[in-house]
């Protein structure tokens, strides 16, 4: 099995910027080929966690939107980075009536309000 790592080498940084994303890399190649088991998928998140720096944070949360993907969701993925006057979700997973916002923390220090969430999910009603 490919290491997260070599995977982050192949990609490169990870940013906002047009084809320098995990999830778009992932998305060029089927699920089943770019993390072929819920273990692997369990491997790779768990070296997010233990691994600190903001390349890891970032495929931390590719990764777990990922998750979604292999769960049936339709998953939208957010930015690594907030931008000023746009929503800053890290994803939105949807399914029928169901939609989920989703906020990805490697650390406690930063906390997510619950009014921050809902200024999100009254965004995404109305956008």
């Amino acid at each position: 099995m490919i290491t997260l790592q070599q995977i982050l080498e192949l990609v490169g940084a990870l940013d906002d910027s047009q084809g320098r994303t995990l999830h778009e890399h992932v998305s060029e190649s089927s699920s089943s080929d770019s993390v072929p088991t819920i273990g692997a998928l369990r491997d790779y998140i768990e070296t997010c966690l233990r691994t600190p720096g903001q390349q890891y944070n970032r495929a931390l949360q590719d990764l777990v939107n990922h998750a979604a993907r292999l769960m049936h969701f339709e998953v939208e993925f957010g930015r690594y980075q907030g931008v000023v006057n746009d929503i800053g979700y890290d994803g939105i997973w949807r399914s029928k009536n169901l939609d989920i916002v989703i906020e990805v923390k490697t650390t406690d220090a930063y906390a997510i309000r619950t009014s921050t969430l809902l200024g999100y999910v009254d965004q995404t009603d109305s956008g």
